[in-house]
C-alpha cells in the first residue's frame, strides 16, 4: 500500500504557473518549492504514488528532479509523460497506466484522467484512456488541475488542490470515508444530474446568469468556468 499520493507537479515547466495560476515567478522556483514540500512530507521509507504530468523535459531532468526526493515512487502514466521505458530510467520503481488496490474497504482505481462522463466543458480528448466505475469503485485521478478534492465517487490529487504537496494516506483515507457506496442512491444521482447540468450550460453560455444559482456551488472549486489556454489544447 501507498503512504502517500501525488500527480501533476509539471517540473520544469514554465507555462503551467500561467495556464494554472500557480503562485510562482519562474519554473526555478516553483521546482524548488515542491521539492521541499515534497521532502519535508515524506520520508525515505515512504512508498509514493504519482498519477501522472511528472516534468517537461528529458531523461536526465527526471533523475535530477527524482534524485532529490525521498521515498520510492511508483508512476500512473499522465498525457505529459514519456515512453515507460524512459520514466523508469528516470527513477521510478514501476510504472503503469492503471493501477488497482483497496483503501478503507472500497476498491481504488487509479488513473491520471478523471472519469469519461465527469469530464469538464473544455476537455473532450483521451476517452479511450479514462476509466468507467462500477457501484463503489472510486477513482483516484490528476489531470484536471482543479483546487476541489472530491467530486461525487472521484478524488483529485493533483498538486493544485494539494498545496504543492503530496496527500498523505491519513488524509486521503478521511476523503474515501466521505464518497457514498451507493451511487444509484437518489442524492447521489441528484449531485450527478446536477454536475450535468452546469457543464451544459457552461458549454452553452459562460455568461448564463443561471449558473449563479447556489445549487451549483459544490462544484465552484472545479473551475469549469475559467478557460485556460492549456485546457483548450
Amino acid at each position: 500500500m501507498f503512504d502517500a499520493f501525488t500527480s501533476d507537479p509539471h517540473y520544469y515547466h514554465q507555462k503551467i504557473i500561467e495556464y494554472c495560476g500557480r503562485p510562482f515567478e519562474t519554473w526555478e522556483e516553483m521546482n524548488e518549492k515542491m521539492i521541499k514540500n515534497y521532502n519535508d512530507r515524506i520520508t525515505s521509507n515512504d512508498r509514493v504514488l504519482w498519477l501522472g504530468d511528472t516534468l517537461m523535459g528529458g531523461v536526465q531532468k527526471g533523475r535530477d528532479i527524482l534524485s532529490r526526493l525521498n521515498g520510492k515512487k511508483f508512476l500512473v502514466l499522465g498525457n505529459h509523460d514519456a515512453a515507460p521505458h524512459k520514466m523508469a530510467a528516470m527513477g521510478f520503481e514501476v510504472v503503469s497506466h492503471t493501477l488497482f488496490f483497496e483503501m478503507c474497504g472500497r476498491k481504488i482505481i487509479a488513473n491520471h484522467y478523471d472519469q469519461w462522463k465527469y469530464r469538464s466543458r473544455w476537455d473532450d480528448r483521451y476517452e479511450d484512456r479514462r476509466v468507467h466505475l462500477n457501484e463503489g469503485e472510486i477513482l483516484f485521478h490528476g489531470h484536471t488541475h482543479q483546487l476541489s478534492k472530491v467530486n461525487l465517487n472521484q478524488i483529485h490529487l493533483g498538486v493544485d488542490a494539494w498545496n504543492f504537496a503530496p496527500a498523505m494516506r491519513e488524509e486521503v483515507e478521511q476523503l474515501v470515508r466521505t464518497v457514498p457506496d451507493v451511487y444509484s442512491s437518489k442524492e447521489f444521482k441528484e449531485r450527478e444530474f446536477t454536475l450535468f447540468e452546469y457543464r451544459d450550460r457552461l458549454r452553452a453560455d459562460l455568461l448564463d446568469p443561471e449558473l449563479k444559482n447556489p445549487k451549483f456551488d459544490f462544484l465552484a472549486g472545479l473551475g469549469w468556468n475559467k478557460e485556460t489556454k492549456m485546457r483548450e489544447r
